[in-house]
C-alpha cells in the first residue's frame, strides 16, 4: 500500500497539473504522459528505497523481489492509467470552457 502511494500521487498529480496547463493538442498529451509516466518511475524507485533503506518493513531477499515486481506493475499501470486521466481532465476542462462561453453568451 505505500508504494502505490509513492507511485500514484506523484504520476496522477503530474498529469492533472499538465492537462490543466499545457495547450489541447497530441503533442503536449504525449509530454504529459510520458511526464506522468516519469513520475510513476520516480515513484517506484522511492517507494522501494524507503521500504528497503529505511526498514519500513523487514524485507527478506524474497520479498525485495516481489517490492520490485510490485514496483514494476504499478509504473506499467500508471503508464496505462495516465493517458486515460489525461483524457478526462482535458474533457472536463472543454466541456467546463464550453459552458462558460455559453453562459457569456446569453
Amino acid at each position: 500500500m505505500l508504494l502505490q502511494g509513492f507511485v500514484f500521487i506523484p504520476c496522477f498529480v503530474v498529469a492533472v497539473l499538465l492537462a490543466k496547463g499545457l495547450p489541447d493538442s497530441l503533442i503536449y498529451s504525449v509530454i504529459a504522459w510520458l511526464s506522468a509516466v516519469i513520475a510513476a518511475l520516480a515513484g517506484a524507485i522511492l517507494g522501494v528505497l524507503a521500504i528497503g533503506y529505511w526498514q519500513l518493513v523487514p524485507i527478506d531477499p524474497h520479498t525485495g523481489n516481489d517490492l520490485v515486481l510490485s514496483g514494476v506493475v504499478h509504473v506499467v499501470m500508471a503508464f496505462v492509467l495516465s493517458p486515460l486521466l489525461i483524457m478526462y481532465v482535458r474533457r472536463k476542462a472543454r466541456k467546463q470552457a464550453e459552458s462558460l462561453r455559453i453562459k457569456i453568451l446569453e
